[in-house]
């Protein structure tokens, strides 16, 4: 399986009274610790995606977008550069138009 170099030793006890017909079992593993992530990578929020429903929004979207695109160069790309690109102008044009969805939490606390 994917964790057996993490298990070390296991052995079964048979001493210690637990009042049931099994043995215990214990068992030393080796634990990898994730690394943890770099503070200043910040995760992107999610799209308000539900003011795209307007009409007038989704125009200023679409207009945006396209002037956006119209203004990128002209030069034979790879498929990265050029998938990195239009991504990039999606995000570019959805952070204009419409925005991040905001989060409300809900206040559990009697007051």
């Amino acid at each position: 399986g994917r964790h057996v170099c993490s298990v070390l030793d296991v052995r079964a006890l048979r001493d210690p009274n637990i009042d049931s017909d099994h043995y215990l079992v214990a068992a030393k593993i080796r634990t990898r610790l994730c690394a943890a992530k770099d503070a200043r990578h910040q995760t992107q929020g999610s799209f308000d995606v539900e003011k795209m429903q307007s009409q007038q929004t989704a125009e200023r979207f679409s207009t945006r977008l396209a002037v956006l695109l119209s203004e990128s160069s002209r030069q034979p790309l790879g498929i990265r550069e050029l998938w990195y690109g239009i991504s990039n102008f999606l995000r570019t044009a959805a952070t204009e138009t419409i925005g991040f969805w905001k989060v409300q939490k809900n206040c559990w606390c009697d007051e």
